[in-house]
């Protein structure tokens, strides 16, 4: 966490074909088919994809600033901007 923004460190490349671009209209993979099968069942998640789009929405309409997706080496980075209005 940082004054300006907030990054979210994932380790790993981003598996198959999947690419930030892609990300952003909701492209996924889930690594692990089980894990998700588990998590959808428990009611924790219910839409795999959705994510991404929804925190790209989301921060459009506060902010008007787009998160900043990127691979970097071994990691895949968010990072989201602080608004620079005043509250």
């Amino acid at each position: 966490m940082f004054n300006d923004r907030i990054e979210f460190r994932s380790p790993g490349r981003l598996p198959n074909t999947v690419t930030t671009e892609k990300m952003k209209v909701g492209v996924s993979f889930a690594r692990n088919p089980f894990l998700v099968k588990y998590m959808e069942n428990m009611r924790f998640i219910d839409q795999i994809g959705r994510g991404i789009p929804m925190i790209i929405k989301n921060m459009m309409s506060i902010s008007n600033i787009e998160p900043k997706l990127q691979e970097l080496g071994e990691e895949f980075i968010l990072t989201i901007y602080k608004s620079k209005s005043k509250f």
